[in-house]
């Protein structure tokens, strides 16, 4: 069960977060050109 927690919730929290800090990240680069 709490793998499929891990799996299925947290897992793809961490990724959409990631996918979030990226793109901030890259639109804060090109702001800084």
């Amino acid at each position: 069960m709490t793998l499929f927690i891990h799996n299925h919730i947290i897992k793809p929290r961490l990724e959409s977060m990631l996918q979030h800090v990226f793109f901030f990240s890259l639109l804060h680069c090109e702001n800084n050109n």
